[in-house]
């Protein structure tokens, strides 16, 4: 199966993943939200195949905790200026020096900072705040 064609799998297959997780937790999940995941995970391949992994070689529940993010922060990874980014994380069970599953990490940049202000800042009536004290 060609590159793109295993891609296109994925990417229907974890759509319709969250499609059924929103629908369960009475989320949106619209147009807007596919697309962002769809770039998500055209952006996610390269990075995977630079370090030397394939999309199995990552755990279900960590990619789609990921995508969860991108697409309910409705982030959109390929936008310009980047509104978020991508890490691979290796991890290393330094106790037995094993390697363990590796990991996808997301993170939110700068114009993502903006975009989550837009949707979840706007009409905040009131912000608190407390300041805690030791003993």
């Amino acid at each position: 199966m060609s590159n793109n064609k295993a891609i296109e799998v994925k990417k229907t297959s974890y759509i319709e993943l969250l499609r059924q997780h929103a629908e369960t937790n009475e989320l949106n999940f619209g147009e807007y939200e596919r697309q962002c995941v769809a770039n998500a995970i055209r952006t996610l391949d390269p990075i995977i195949r630079q370090s030397n992994y394939i999309w199995d070689s990552f755990s279900k529940n960590n990619v789609m905790g990921v995508l969860q993010q991108v697409a309910f922060l409705k982030i959109n990874p390929s936008a310009t200026p980047r509104e978020g980014y991508f890490i691979i994380r290796k991890n290393w069970d330094k106790k037995n020096n094993k390697a363990l599953q590796p990991t996808v990490e997301f993170g939110v940049e700068g114009a993502g900072n903006d975009v989550i202000l837009r949707e979840f800042g706007t009409n905040v009536k009131e912000v608190k705040s407390y300041v805690v004290h030791e003993g």
